[in-house]
């Protein structure tokens, strides 16, 4: 046996004290004699199975329960709390964060409240809750006052502004009845979207939120989508080849959705600066309508 070796003269049984028949483990902790009988019996049925070093025991370690695991960032309630900051009265005038907010941003107080903005004294900032399709808060994104730098609360993910209770606009095209949303970039275009009466959904970039927006499409039963990009300058891809960030990634989240869809490029940056140009709703729908309708 491989763990095992015979007994010799030079190293006779530890029990018979004889010099054949009997074998020894190699680490010295057991033996098999032949002449003198043990309780345990060899499995080979020649001999008994004798102990002569116990083995240490084991200290039992009783195994410690898993940790619960805890989610460490809920946008849910972080935005109610902002919510609650933005209307808290301030100086005694309960209508100042709005007011602020739409001198700030140079858009309506009433639009603006549709996103159920929120405000945060401790980052100096505006919130603005992302939503799934669902109208589920789960990200935030602040925008410092006065000023256009914008960023993300540690823990968001991407996903859409728009007004929880959105109604898409019925629409008749080619005799065919149908209804419509109109997805733009950012949530001061949402808004600016808002004031010219669209059915607005502003996405948080323009690589992002296909996943929400075929959720909301759904739920809503959105046949068709307008989609406004950013009239951004010609930029230099990792490639080297000349890239619109905005009109490329109109048309991925146009296959994305896999809905009819049309694109419109403002003559202007993006939708808010085309309103603040004197854009109107009937000149929007005007120019949207000159835009072919395409299937993916």
């Amino acid at each position: 046996m491989a763990n095992w070796h015979n007994v010799s003269r030079k190293e006779p049984c530890p029990i018979c004290h004889k010099p054949d028949w009997c074998t020894v483990s190699n680490d010295g902790m057991m033996c098999v004699c032949r002449r003198v009988e043990s309780p345990h019996p060899a499995k080979s049925g020649m001999g008994w199975v004798h102990v002569l070093v116990e083995r240490p025991r084991r200290e039992y370690v009783p195994r410690m329960p898993r940790r619960p695991k805890v989610q460490l960032f809920n946008a849910e309630t972080v935005m109610n709390g902002y919510r609650a900051e933005f209307e808290t009265p301030i100086e005694g005038d309960i209508f100042d964060s709005l007011i602020q907010v739409a001198d700030d941003l140079k858009l309506v107080a009433a639009d603006i409240d549709r996103l159920n903005v929120g405000r945060s004294a401790f980052h100096r900032a505006w919130a603005f809750p992302m939503l799934d399709g669902q109208a589920k808060c789960v990200g935030i994104r602040l925008r410092e006052y006065g000023s256009s730098r914008k960023w993300s609360v540690a823990g968001s993910r991407d996903g859409l502004f728009y007004d929880p209770s959105l109604a898409p606009r019925e629409t008749l095209e080619n005799g065919i009845r149908g209804r419509e949303l109109v997805v733009v970039e950012g949530a001061t275009d949402c808004i600016a979207g808002y004031m010219l009466g669209l059915p607005c959904v502003g996405r948080s970039s323009c690589g992002t939120g296909a996943d929400h927006l075929r959720d909301l499409c759904a739920r809503l039963r959105v046949s068709r989508v307008t989609i406004v990009t950013d009239n951004d300058a010609y930029k230099l891809a990792p490639d080297g080849r000349p890239w619109r960030p905005g009109l490329e990634g109109a048309q991925r989240l146009a296959q994305a959705l896999g809905r009819c869809y049309r694109i419109v490029r403002p003559p202007q940056k993006d939708l808010r600066e085309w309103l603040y140009a004197g854009l109107t709703p009937e000149t929007f729908w005007m120019v949207a309508g000159l835009q072919q309708w395409r299937v993916k």
